[in-house]
């Protein structure tokens, strides 16, 4: 569990979720969540084998995650008024084939069925919103908009749900149960969390048994 914890703390190294389930055959709600063989492919592939295709298909899509996190950065959104990034996340995950719907106005939400999708649910969440200070740097995907930034990370964090999802889409057929995508607005101290809990979140699942936040 040590190395999926790694993954809410590292955005570059997203596919540790994997390594933690593949690598460390984790008990409990995760040992089920990933199949240890695929057969996605009617011939079974060996674990390191799975372990290197999700790495590879991490690297082939990360000019994508780097472009969108700074179209994020370049145009940073304060609480609850999310908007275009909300726009951006829906775009991305709609390419996917998931169905999005909104909470707290501005949050995301999106799905994935895997095999038996009435078994376990793991959550993923990011939160989207910026911070009201001006940008004083020289890079050239510097903040455009005048009073917001996004100083606390929270672009990449969009931007590393966004690759999560393609991963994990990619291996839907071997997902045992549900992801719940959750992009979250208002983290900066505007209690979007308890919004998006009042609003039904966690009812859209059934409830979610592991969540990871980043």
């Amino acid at each position: 569990r040590n190395k999926i914890t790694h993954y809410v703390l590292y955005a570059h190294n997203i596919q540790q979720l994997f390594d933690g389930v593949l690598s460390n055959h984790v008990d409990g709600i995760l040992e089920n969540q990933l199949d240890l063989q695929s057969t996605s492919s009617d011939v079974t592939i060996p674990i390191m084998d799975l372990k290197k295709h999700i790495q590879d298909r991490a690297a082939s899509i990360l000019p994508t995650l780097v472009d969108i996190r700074r179209q994020i950065h370049q145009n940073p959104e304060l609480s609850f008024q999310e908007h275009e990034t909300a726009a951006l996340v829906e775009k991305e995950l709609q390419s996917l084939g998931l169905k999005t719907h909104r909470l707290a106005n501005t949050g995301v939400v999106a799905i994935i069925e895997g095999k038996n999708p009435n078994t376990k649910v793991v959550g993923l969440r990011a939160d989207m919103d910026a911070l009201p200070m001006d940008e004083d740097t020289d890079l050239d995907f510097k903040s455009t908009i005048a009073g917001a930034m996004h100083a606390c990370g929270h672009d990449t964090h969009v931007a590393m749900l966004v690759q999560a999802a393609h991963l994990l889409v990619a291996r839907r057929d071997d997902l045992v149960g549900k992801v719940l995508f959750m992009f979250q607005p208002g983290e900066e101290g505007h209690g979007g969390a308890a919004i998006m809990l009042d609003e039904g979140i966690l009812e859209s699942t059934g409830g979610v048994d592991l969540a990871f936040a980043i």
